[in-house]
């Protein structure tokens, strides 16, 4: 087994939840070299492009059940919904995919119920979301993703609304950032998703990197 010190590792999650996953790799014994393959860009409440989402988040009291279906869901829904309600609308269920989903509205008193699993699958195998009929359903996503939540919750019978509150690209690397990540050797990358695989698949083929990896 080769020393984790001797171990360099590619980390590539957004910027926001990197510093963490850096943290924990040095805390291991690992060198972890920071590089986002993925960059998460916000709506904002006041500039939105979706014309929709002020008036989703003002009427949230007329919903049964509200889903964070990711981490960043989480962070920039709760703050637009803490942005226009001062106290929690009463009545809703919250419910999250993840653990980690959860940990992000802890500070804001939000009751929520997590799936023990990290898909949608888990989250449909819930008995809240079993007799959903006529129910009113708010998913808070990215752009993309989870379709076959809001299907199978349709198919239940549900009214399902959707927000997607961020979009997901490749970064803008500078010739010399890449470079520079040329030079280094990893012995292992980190990748969380497959839009993330996908970008670091792309960015390895034009620069031939890590092909040894």
């Amino acid at each position: 087994m080769p020393n984790a010190a001797n171990l360099s590792i590619l980390a590539t999650r957004p910027v926001a939840m990197l510093d963490g996953l850096a943290n924990a790799l040095e805390k291991a014994g690992y060198s972890p070299i920071k590089f986002p393959l993925l960059e998460i860009i916000e709506e904002e409440l006041e500039r939105s492009t979706d014309p929709r989402l002020r008036s989703k988040l003002l009427n949230l009291d007329l919903y049964s059940y509200v889903i964070f279906i990711s981490r960043n869901a989480a962070r920039i829904g709760i703050d637009m919904i803490d942005q226009l309600w001062p106290q929690l609308p009463i009545g809703i269920t919250w419910l999250s995919i993840g653990k980690g989903t959860a940990d992000e509205l802890t500070p804001f008193d939000v009751p929520v119920t997590v799936n023990c699993g990290l898909d949608s699958e888990a989250l449909l195998a819930l008995p809240e979301l079993q007799q959903v009929s006529d129910k009113r359903i708010l998913i808070m996503k990215g752009e993309g993703g989870r379709e076959q939540l809001e299907q199978t919750l349709s198919e239940r019978g549900a009214q399902v609304d959707t927000l997607n509150l961020y979009r997901r690209s490749l970064p803008n690397y500078s010739e010399q950032d890449l470079a520079q990540l040329g030079d280094t050797h990893p012995s292992a990358i980190l990748v969380s998703s497959g839009e993330a695989l996908e970008n670091l698949a792309e960015l390895a083929d034009q620069l031939g990197m890590f092909a040894n990896t």
